[in-house]
């Protein structure tokens, strides 16, 4: 299979596990859809997992990977000998809120902005990275139990890539449903993961 099918196998993910986690029910399913090259991804969860600092913040970690595979397997900076990223074909979500919006103290406004996106697009040797920013509107409060909400107004734009990677997005839209259930000790160490090919 050319790179380029393993790609869009890869981003053509169908979202799974949703009504599992509870935060699906009528709001809409999370997609990024490019802005001027036709395609519509729904990025899969496998694994969904967030973390809290304080009130105001959620790291959520959406994946179609298996945590093992997040957190073993990634574990090696691109270009490296037995780089995590060789053989993984996968995605990862990170949606982190830094500012829990509330009436008459803060926009809310799908316009506004208080979150920032990444997503990382695993395609065997090929990394891409993608960043952005959106206003997410919670239902929860972070430190729940489970924590979800709706994201809108969301841009992602290719950051930094490796590896043969065929950028199928260019600018594109992000809007939909997020949700997770907490678990500090993963959504670290996912966290940490992702750092080997964000940088920051």
């Amino acid at each position: 299979m050319k790179l380029a099918g393993v790609i869009a196998c890869v981003l053509g993910v169908v979202l799974s596990g949703c009504a599992s986690l509870g935060v699906c029910e009528g709001s809409g399913r999370l997609e990024i859809v490019s802005a001027n090259r036709g395609s519509v991804i729904v990025p899969g969860t496998t694994t969904a997992v967030y973390r809290s600092t304080d009130p105001n913040t959620a790291d959520l970690y959406l994946s179609d990977l298996e945590p093992d595979v997040l957190v073993r397997r990634l574990s090696s900076p691109p270009g490296s000998e037995g780089a995590g990223a060789s053989g993984v074909s996968g995605s990862v979500l990170h949606v982190r809120m830094f500012l829990n919006p509330k009436a008459g103290r803060t926009p809310i406004d799908f316009t506004a902005s208080n979150t920032s996106v990444r997503y990382i697009v695993f395609a065997n040797d090929a990394v891409g990275v993608y960043t952005g920013g959106a206003f997410l509107l919670p239902s929860d409060r972070p430190g729940e139990a489970s924590f979800a909400g709706r994201l809108g107004g969301g841009n992602l734009r290719l950051l930094s890539s490796d590896g043969p990677f065929v950028d199928l997005l260019g600018a594109a839209k992000i809007s939909g449903r997020v949700g997770a259930r907490l678990d500090e000790e993963l959504a670290e160490r996912i966290g940490a993961r992702m750092l080997l090919f964000t940088g920051g």
